[in-house]
C-alpha cells in the first residue's frame, strides 16, 4: 500500500484484513486503486472526500461502500 500526503495511490489486495480496507486518515482514493479486486467486500473510510477515475470498478464481491463525506467522483469511479 502506497499513500502519500493523505492520498492513497496503491493498493494491492494483499493489503485487504479479510476482504475489507478501512482506514480513517485518508482523504482521497486515487485513480484506479480498488480495480479488479476478487476479494474485496467492504469500503470504509470517513474522512474520503475524492475518489479518483476508475477507482472502485469490477470489484464482483463488494457488499459495501462506507464513503460519508465523498463529495467528488471521478468518471467510472464505482461500476
Amino acid at each position: 500500500m502506497k499513500i502519500l500526503k493523505n492520498k492513497l495511490i496503491e493498493i494491492s489486495e494483499t493489503d485487504l484484513i479479510n476482504g475489507c480496507f478501512e482506514n480513517n486518515k485518508i482523504t482521497e482514493i486515487g485513480d484506479n486503486c480498488f480495480r479488479e479486486f476478487k476479494t474485496l467486500k467492504s469500503i470504509t473510510c470517513k474522512k474520503v472526500k475524492t475518489v479518483g477515475d476508475d477507482s472502485i470498478c469490477l470489484n464482483g464481491a463488494l457488499v459495501s461502500l462506507a464513503l460519508p463525506v465523498c463529495t467528488s467522483v471521478g468518471d467510472d469511479s464505482i461500476c
